[in-house]
């Protein structure tokens, strides 16, 4: 995520054009969010937060309007299991690192629009507004092109009933085409639409093609059979309950509700099929499918009260449905809601005041692999303490978060690396290597932060030891270097 608002930031602060003079490969609709948060939260990371929580339970309202008849609203109690649901599957199954990256704001931009084809009144508009939030999708993160196929769908079934079919097909693309249109002439006014081409189009598609989590099918039903062990009983009762929904909608002839659990259906292929696409099976790439989750929860809610209705006892079914769906998660394959727990915990005891900031920092998810935050918070903090606002810094490796807590910037558009060093990712690498050195030339970072482990290369200590630097501090997995002494005269190593 601080990749993101880095470059966000510098767009908005400075007009750094992203992928012209800052690296990521993202969708740009992605740095508009965070340019947005930044502008209504200032540059605290909890804005992004804040944003995606107020999306997840929007998904949730969305879905449970979805079950609604035409002109209907919602039975009751399905509003609040579907709201649930959509944050047990976000904040419960996905860690810190699996959120705020994009897919949920597109998860639910597509079910928005599911809502949309499915209740709107004008057939015609109704095309016009999904295009439009298609459009804002796919400037997010392309991929979320593919769950649009469902609303789209459903507007060419309605349009071919009224015999509209192609105008509706044109009022689509022509929405889904305008914003990103919009975007592109802006990149070009501002001379960045070359840059940005190269890094969305020819970069990423060299990342795709070279860099597989999984190699051959036998990985792929690997990784899948991981993600599967990973919601636990959860995955295997979602797709339990929409196939059985649908053969009891169809059993009863209840036309409306086996649409309600085809639509879901179709939500959950879709965003396989984009993970799929990606081939990377990363664990944040399934949440683009939240939406037909969070509708098979409500529908089933819906279900079931239709069953317990016949004895009665209508009211009790969302209760049922929302302790499942807690007990689900409590019950996963693996240590999830462990974690969940403890780091809960911890965070209300910190918000009581019962411990301090340092003591939140070393135990708020200490997950294996991962980087550890109280580590790059004091490395960050120190890097503020010691250098002027005006001064460069170069973090290598990917730990932007550095560049946001210690409010410091890189001298050139590379400001995380690896794409740089990493062999699976090298398109242009010795072209943009020497724009690296000339950046580091021309506007010499103060410090420079690099991983201990690393040896050589480019994100390597030394690498930049012809050029002056050395090691002035050691926090953690991370050392410090300069090529100037600093002001107490330290230069060796110093641990922390």
């Amino acid at each position: 995520m601080s990749v993101h608002i880095y470059v966000a930031r510098e767009w908005l602060l400075r007009g750094a054009m992203p992928y012209r003079d800052t690296f990521d490969h993202k969708g740009p609709g992605l740095y508009a969010l965070h340019a947005i948060v930044l502008v209504l939260f200032g540059g605290a990371t909890w804005g992004f937060r804040l944003l995606e929580l107020a999306s997840v339970s929007a998904l949730g309202v969305t879905c449970a309007w979805i079950t609604a008849a035409p002109r209907e609203r919602p039975e009751r109690g399905i509003v609040g299991v579907s709201v649930l649901a959509a944050n047990v599957f976000a904040f419960g199954f996905l860690d810190y690192w699996n959120t705020a990256q994009g897919e949920l704001e597109c998860a639910l931009l597509a079910t928005v629009s599911v809502l949309v084809a499915r209740r709107g009144r004008d057939v015609g508009t109704a095309a016009v507004v999904v295009g439009g939030l298609g459009g804002a999708a796919a400037l997010v993160q392309p991929k979320a092109l593919l769950p649009m196929l469902v609303p789209l769908a459903m507007l060419v079934v309605r349009a071919r009933r009224e015999r509209r079919s192609v105008g509706i097909l044109v009022r689509f693309g022509g929405a889904l085409l305008a914003l990103p249109i919009v975007v592109m002439t802006y990149f070009a006014c501002r001379g960045a639409l070359h840059a940005a081409v190269d890094v969305l189009v020819f970069a990423n598609l060299h990342y795709v093609t070279h860099e597989h989590a999984a190699h051959g099918i036998r990985g792929a039903l690997h990784a899948i059979a991981l993600v599967l062990r990973h919601f636990g009983p959860s995955a295997i009762a979602i797709t339990s309950a929409a196939l059985a929904g649908m053969a009891w909608a169809r059993a009863r002839r209840r036309a409306h509700s086996f649409a309600n659990h085809a639509i879901a259906l179709a939500i959950l292929a879709t965003g396989f099929a984009s993970v799929l696409l990606q081939w990377k099976f990363f664990l944040y790439h399934w949440s683009i499918a939240a939406g037909g989750v969070v509708l098979v929860v409500a529908n089933v809610t819906v279900d079931a009260r239709r069953a317990l209705g016949s004895v009665g006892r209508a009211h009790l079914a969302a209760p049922a449905v929302a302790a499942a769906t807690w007990l689900a998660f409590v019950r996963t394959g693996n240590e999830d809601f462990a974690l969940w727990r403890d780091n809960a915990l911890l965070t209300v005891r910190w918000a009581r005041g019962s411990i301090d900031d340092d003591a939140f920092a070393a135990r708020i998810t200490r997950a294996p692999g991962k980087r550890d935050f109280r580590d790059i918070r004091n490395l960050a903090r120190w890097i503020h303490d010691h250098s002027k606002e005006d001064d460069y810094v170069l973090v290598r490796g990917e730990a932007a978060e550095i560049y946001v807590i210690a409010d410091r910037r890189a001298p050139g558009r590379f400001f995380w690396s690896t794409f740089l060093s990493s062999p699976t990712r090298a398109y242009r690498r010795d072209d943009w290597l020497g724009e690296d050195a000339r950046a580091i030339t021309e506007h010499p970072p103060r410090f420079v932060v690099v991983r201990r482990v690393v040896a050589s290369g480019p994100d390597s200590a030394a690498w930049f030891a012809p050029r002056g630097y050395q090691t002035v501090r050691s926090v953690g997995a991370w050392l410090i270097l300069s090529r100037a002494p600093l002001r107490d005269g330290v230069l060796q190593a110093r641990a922390q």
